[in-house]
């Protein structure tokens, strides 16, 4: 989801007409190369700009969101310190830009910025998550691939952590950069921002052999090993 203008402080307002500079881009012109670190954010005076994602299965560039006039663009990759959104121009764009040295000190002065921060969920925040997440579970991938049902499931925390009410075991918390919430990391974070995923169905599958074989083994059927018992441990084999 984008900023719109209705809903920055005035005051960030004045800040981007006083102490920016202006871009231009031409259409399908980047705004950064594939894989800079942002150099500070935008403002969208005019035009738009295509927000794209490598995806499945043909790996070809795809546009997950779009930026129009009055959003601002280029805080995330800030925020997390990593290039996540790359970003081209859908058609002529004018931009108003604010150097990263004016926006850590707007982060540190008005909170209206990391409040607003706070409300926003990125379609690409979350397959930048997926992305990370696939290199290691084929399941992952094929979430990814149906990236957009799996939006709507997607949940996000800011600054907080998950409550026992937010633990469930149909799915997981992760960061941007596809670690546990749990873990710790030695990253400095400037917002803390968790992402909830759907478990894949590799995972659901996995789940559910499990409290099958929890209920055998309670059920005390573990002395004689059963043919149930023996399908079960086939299909946990095959889930490995």
């Amino acid at each position: 989801m984008a900023a719109r203008a209705s809903e920055i402080s005035d005051g960030i307002q004045r800040l981007f007409s006083k102490e920016c500079t202006t871009a231009f881009l031409q259409p399908g012109e980047e705004l950064l190369a594939l894989g800079q670190p942002s150099p500070g954010i935008w403002r969208v005076e005019s035009g738009s700009l295509r927000s794209l994602a490598c995806l499945p299965p043909s790996q070809h560039w795809r546009t997950v969101e779009r930026h129009k006039a009055g959003d601002l663009v280029g805080w995330l990759n800030w925020i997390h310190q990593r290039p996540i959104e790359h970003l081209r121009a859908a058609e002529a764009t004018v931009l108003r830009f604010l150097p990263k040295a004016q926006l850590s000190k707007l982060w540190d002065e008005q909170l209206a910025l990391g409040q607003w921060c706070q409300k926003q969920t990125p379609a690409v925040e979350a397959i930048h998550l997926l992305q990370q997440l696939a290199h290691a579970d084929h399941g992952r991938t094929a979430q990814l691939e149906q990236w957009k049902k799996l939006l709507p499931e997607c949940r996000w925390l800011i600054d907080a952590e998950p409550t026992p009410a937010d633990l469930d075991s149909s799915g997981q918390w992760f960061r941007p950069d596809g670690s546990h919430w749990e873990l710790s990391t030695d990253q400095p974070i400037r917002q803390q921002r968790l992402i909830w995923l759907p478990n894949s169905e590799q995972q659901r599958q996995q789940a559910l052999v499990k409290a099958e074989m929890g209920q055998l083994v309670a059920e005390g059927q573990t002395l004689l090993p059963s043919k149930k018992m023996l399908l079960l441990k086939a299909r946990m084999n095959f889930f490995r």
